[in-house]
């Protein structure tokens, strides 16, 4: 699908932030005609990808600190109750259980190339257990968001040096604890906030970055 594909693109970097393009050579690359194209971008536009700019195409979303806390933010809120909500489902479902267990246990490594694919689909599958369709739309959006992060060099050599481990929320979920599961994701996602915001934070590409006051802004004590 159109819209896998840019999203993908976006999310590795090949369609970087704040880079314009236009809807033709998007099409030519892809090898897609305009209206699967076009559609997808309305789409993507909507849920904060790109933005439209009249006469000259689309512009990909930029990557900011204050969409990073805004997205741990739904998190925070959201992933808690997802968890709480699977453990009521678990037990029905033994496949998902074995499938949250077995990424935790044999697949939780940030240096596989797979990882960020089975770390979304662990997450996703949290909320899909707990049966919630719309929190399911809002948390696959926010997860796949994140991925753009993830994907920063400085955080790569954080999660290699302290990888997030996800076995005690599995566990808590699979057994059957709702306070433990909710406690455990609410951890999770505290750490996993940590971790991304320090590393991006400590970055060679934040450190060198010039500082400016406002104009219009007189040192304190200047006077008036």
């Amino acid at each position: 699908m159109a819209i896998t594909e840019i999203r993908r693109r976006i999310t590795t970097g090949e369609l970087p932030p704040e880079v314009s393009f236009s809807e033709a050579t998007l099409c030519e690359e892809l090898g897609m005609s305009r209206a699967p194209v076009r559609e997808a971008l309305i789409v993507l536009n909507q849920l904060g990808w790109v933005t439209s700019q009249p006469r000259s195409g689309y512009l990909v979303a930029p990557m900011t600190l204050n969409d990073l806390r805004d997205l741990y933010t739904m998190r925070s809120l959201l992933e808690p109750k997802a968890a709480a909500q699977a453990v009521r489902q678990i037990e029905e479902l033994p496949d998902e259980a074995g499938s949250l267990s077995d990424f935790s246990a044999n697949h939780d490594d940030p240096s596989d190339p797979e990882w960020l694919n089975r770390h979304y689909r662990f997450h996703r599958r949290i909320v899909v257990v707990g049966l919630n369709r719309e929190m399911d739309r809002v948390l696959s959006e926010v997860l796949l968001k994140l991925e753009r992060y993830f994907l920063i060099d400085a955080v790569q050599r954080a999660l290699a040096e302290e990888p997030l481990a996800h076995h005690d929320l599995a566990n808590a979920i699979v057994s059957g604890d709702h306070k433990a599961a909710a406690d455990a994701a609410a951890l999770h996602i505290s750490q996993s906030r940590v971790l991304v915001t320090e590393a991006i934070l400590s970055s060679d590409g934040i450190r060198s970055m010039p500082l400016s006051r406002s104009a219009g802004s007189p040192p304190r004590g200047a006077a008036q």
